[in-house]
């Protein structure tokens, strides 16, 4: 008989206590409204973040290539080799890679160490439109739209020079340095 009571106890108890009250759900979709409210705000502004990076580690990539370019010397146009090559930064955001040609018959001794049109073109990049060149200057204080690798030992003209590069609408800037002996370095 003790076992019967227990049951049916235990069954009345159940059967009150089944379902969730209304405060209890409004609690519950409360909490959840607002953890998803910071995880989407959360993502606007790592993505923004993620952007910047990835147009940063891509104007590095380009200057390492033309640095690359110019320790091999493996790039041709026609039967002249080029002298050495370069990256030209133009405003709001693209990058030209060139390599710097001499002149007819000439051994470099002519060259100007800068873009000077699509006859040295090697490629042409254009960044996220949510990221600017903001500025590219020299160690000297003057602005250098050009970076130059000379080849073959890899001297840089200017010798040293910073490209910050900014999210649009904000403040969040990055750069990206290149130092006198041609080392390429990127700061968040």
């Amino acid at each position: 008989m003790k076992d019967g009571f227990a049951r049916r106890h235990f069954l009345r108890f159940v059967k009150n206590s089944a379902g969730f009250t209304l405060i209890e759900v409004l609690v519950v979709t409360a909490i959840t409204a607002f953890l998803a409210g910071l995880l989407l705000s959360y993502n606007r502004s790592t993505d923004s973040q993620v952007v910047l990076a990835a147009e940063t580690a891509r104007v590095a990539g380009v200057l390492y290539r033309a640095r690359s370019f110019a320790l091999q010397k493996n790039i041709m146009k026609g039967n002249a080799a080029a002298c050495g090559f370069g990256v030209r930064f133009t405003k709001p955001n693209r990058l030209v890679l060139f390599e710097d040609l001499p002149a007819q018959n000439d051994d470099c001794a002519t060259k100007n160490m800068r873009y000077d049109g699509a006859g040295e073109l090697i490629e042409e990049v254009t960044l996220n439109d949510r990221v600017a060149l903001e500025s590219f200057v020299s160690d000297a204080g003057s602005e250098a739209p050009d970076v130059f690798f000379q080849s073959p030992y890899l001297v840089t003209n200017p010798p040293g020079i910073t490209v910050t590069l900014r999210l649009v609408g904000t403040e969040k800037t990055s750069a990206v340095a290149v130092g006198a002996g041609g080392e390429v370095t990127t700061r968040q």
